[in-house]
């Protein structure tokens, strides 16, 4: 066996005697181990054991981090801080260059403009500026492993091209950062001297202007040359979209002016022409009308006042003066008297005057009438000869207008591109980017990266978990190559994969089991051997939360050795607090009931066919005992082939109302009921007499218990004959024994499972409450 499991490991001073295993050919058959668990102490002794390993690695790394440190080329970083506008100045109202205004589209567009500043566009330009080709800190001469490689892969060495090395350096050596929540830009450059970082950093700024610089006039120069050849094109439409408009009127007698059709200003003004007509006519006809009604009166004194004609004012101005003489003569004058007569005379000269002038008039209406009429008529005619050519010439105004139409969009295109033009062409002659470098670079004092000595103590910093790995690989190695040999082909069984893992432990003596479980005839509770002890631990710890622990033992030829320690494991785990049944499930020898001394009373198999509950069958125990079940079978009648199925289930739930079961299943080979309980458990442990050498009757047991496919079991050998009386000397009387230290925890399991409203064990009283 292994060191580590040897005495120191097991702590078995008092009870248990860790000898040499002696029985090379009964390890041969044993299942592969797992890998061990290991715990701090173990772990410290492996270290202590090869701890010049670790030192040496620490030293080792330390010394090769200084020589690195002392040897290594000095870096020195130098910074320019560079302002990027994304915006500009907007000079005009059609700049070229689009603007952002939203924050997300400005970052995005800054971290374009951090692309543009490390492409490889800036950094050739530099490197055409700073003459980076002929320095060897970026066009590097080639070595001899250069010379080499250029022989194996058959091209020169240095083949590729100067400029894209340098500009490959160059980009690997410069580091872009922009400034939190700004648009400032940190532009670094590692180089060996500190001129050289300054010179690269201030390079690559200016560079990173003039590109962008060298960018705006080019893209100027590019849209002005596109939108000029544009401009041809769009006149050539221009031309041709108004050349169709005129052949169109010609071809349709189309006449316009000021933009209106000829015909429609023509249909307007006789329209105007007729009114003013009407009008006319109009006034004629009611002037005949007074002139044909005033003479048929008998006086006509009122005709100056009806017509309104300066003659007939001046007649009636003389009648009046004639009228007044020939009434003063009258006074005065007889009839007869030549001066009346002559005065009679010039008031009728008057008033023939007057009629004629009526006359006159009257003929004068007339004839303004009937040339009223004449001219109103000719005026409607050519009226309606201008509608009916307007209305023709509509139907030709539909195609007209559609030319128009297209016409005015390649006009208005066209004046838009040659106002663009002319903006694109001013624009060439500024730069409204206001990106500038707000802090030159200043060459730096000191060299970037660790100290010789922090490199030196990191470097033994890194060697101890170097040193600590390689330490336990090694013991890793070195207890495989010690561990056990290759199996006989003929009685290995290919093991499945473990359901848990218990590790296999040195041999035990027996006597000292024996004392423990026989003599004791668990009276009260004895605290269990140390080395019983850490194997319950490590079982324990393995799989601490699963709710069905079933730990199956068995034995490969004497079933008490089984049974004994069987019995002490569930003390073990009963010590510890935990509430564990300890179930013989052995029919032939049914030792574990032999050593408990509950024989006879129906135990594990009694009644499997009918279905019968067996917690009642329980010898519950208390304060820190493990609970004993036997295995009687009630009349000794066998189990039926159909009944044995129920097994299974009755362990299960068994081991519901507990933590944890401990089977004793006896000789697995002779045992009829070992498949089933295999299949129920969860853990095996094969318990062997040391002296046994016949590898078969291992490998038969081993095939026995993991026939099901669940289990992979583990072995421990115990050696020594069974004692004839105890050893008085070394275990205390029983009044000296005391309860567990655990007992209360025993206890509360059992009350929190009653309280809890699980199943309640049969034959149990109420827990008392504490």
């Amino acid at each position: 066996m292994d060191d580590r499991y040897g005495p120191a490991y097991l702590g078995a001073k008092d009870w248990f005697r860790a000898t040499p295993a002696n029985g090379a050919s009964m390890r041969a058959v044993a299942a592969p181990m797992p890998a061990p668990v290991f715990e701090l102490r173990e772990l410290l002794a492996i270290l202590r054991q090869r701890w010049t390993l670790i030192a040496f690695c620490v030293a080792a790394l330390a010394i090769a981090a200084g020589i690195y440190g002392l040897t290594a080329q000095k870096r020195y970083v130098a910074t320019t801080q560079l302002l990027i506008d994304t915006r500009g100045l907007k000079v005009v109202e059609g700049d070229v260059n689009q603007r952002f205004e939203n924050a997300e589209t400005l970052n995005a567009d800054l971290e374009s403009q951090m692309r543009i500043l490390m492409s490889n566009s800036v950094l050739r330009a530099v490197v055409d500026r700073e003459h980076l080709t002929n320095d060897p800190d970026f066009v590097p001469r080639p070595g001899l492993l250069g010379r080499l490689r250029a022989m194996v892969l058959g091209r020169p060495a240095g083949s590729a091209e100067p400029e894209a090395t340098a500009a490959s350096v160059l980009e690997r050596a410069l580091t872009v950062r922009r400034s939190e929540r700004s648009f400032v830009v940190d532009i670094s450059v590692a180089a060996s001297t500190p001129a050289k970082a300054a010179r690269l950093a201030q390079a690559v700024a200016e560079g990173y202007i003039d590109e962008q610089a060298n960018t705006r006039q080019l893209i100027t120069k590019r849209i002005g040359e596109e939108v000029a050849a544009r401009l041809k094109d769009l006149r050539t439409q221009v031309e041709a979209a108004e050349k169709r408009v005129e052949d169109y009127k010609a071809r349709n007698n189309l006449s316009f002016a000021n933009g209106k059709l000829t015909l429609d200003q023509d249909a307007t003004e006789l329209t105007t022409q007729l009114n003013l007509a009407r009008a006319r006519t109009a006034r004629a006809r009611a002037r005949v009308d007074q002139i044909r009604t005033l003479g048929n009166r008998p006086a006509q004194e009122s005709a100056a006042e009806v017509l309104d004609s300066p003659a007939i004012v001046q007649l009636r101005l003389r009648l009046a003066e004639a009228q007044r003489q020939e009434q003063e003569l009258r006074q005065s004058l007889g009839p007869r008297h030549p001066e009346l007569v002559a005065a009679a005379a010039r008031v009728s000269e008057a008033r023939r005057a007057i009629d004629q002038e009526v006359a006159r008039r009257k003929q004068a209406a007339e004839l303004e009438l009937a040339q009223a009429l004449n001219s109103e008529k000719a005026i409607n005619v050519q009226l309606d000869r201008t509608r009916k050519e307007t209305t023709e010439a509509g139907q030709s105004l539909i195609g007209i207008r559609e030319l128009e139409r297209a016409a005015d969009a390649n006009r208005r295109v066209y004046e838009q591109f040659l106002v663009r033009a002319r903006e694109i062409t001013e624009q060439s002659g500024f730069q409204p980017n206001q990106t500038r470098i707000i802090s030159p670079a200043n060459e730096p004092v000191s060299p970037t990266g660790l100290s010789v000595p922090v490199l030196t103590i990191l470097g033994g910093i890194a060697g101890l978990p170097l040193g600590i790995g390689l330490a336990l690989l090694g013991h890793f190695f070195r207890s495989g190559a010690a561990g056990p040999a290759s199996p006989r082909p003929a009685t290995r069984r290919a093991t499945p994969t473990l359901r848990t893992t218990v590790p296999a432990f040195a041999d035990i003596n027996r006597s000292f089991v024996h004392s423990y479980v026989a003599t004791r005839k668990f009276q009260r509770a004895l605290a269990p051997p140390p080395a019983v002890s850490e194997i319950a631990g490590r079982i324990q710890r393995l799989t601490p939360d699963d709710p069905l622990r079933i730990i199956l033992v068995c034995s490969v030829e004497d079933a008490e050795i089984g049974s004994e320690f069987a019995l002490a494991l569930a003390s073990s785990f009963a010590w510890e607090g935990l509430d564990v049944i300890a179930v013989d499930g052995d029919t032939t020898t049914m030792g574990l009931s032999q050593l408990s001394g509950i024989v006879g009373q129906p135990g594990l198999y009694d009644r499997l066919d009918q279905g019968k509950s067996i917690e009642d069958s329980v010898e519950w125990k208390r304060n820190g005992l493990p609970h004993l079940l036997p295995a009687t079978m009630s009349g000794g009648k066998p189990v039926s082939r159909d009944a044995r199925r129920e097994l299974v289930d009755r362990l299960e739930r068994l081991c519901a109302n507990v933590n944890m079961l401990v089977v004793d299943a006896g000789i697995a080979t002779s045992n009829p009921f070992i498949g089933l309980l295999a299949e129920a458990a969860s853990d095996c442990i094969v318990v062997t007499d040391v002296n046994v050498t016949d590898g078969d009757k291992i490998a038969a047991t081993y095939d026995a218990v993991s026939r099901t496919g669940a289990l992979s079991p583990q072995l421990v050998s115990v050696s020594g004959d069974k004692p004839s009386s105890p050893p008085s000397a070394e275990l205390p009387a029983v009044s000296a024994q005391v309860d567990s230290p655990n007992a209360d925890e025993h206890d509360k399991h059992r009350k929190k499972r009653w309280y809890f409203g699980r199943q309640r064990i049969v034959g149990e009283g109420k827990p008392e409450k504490t």
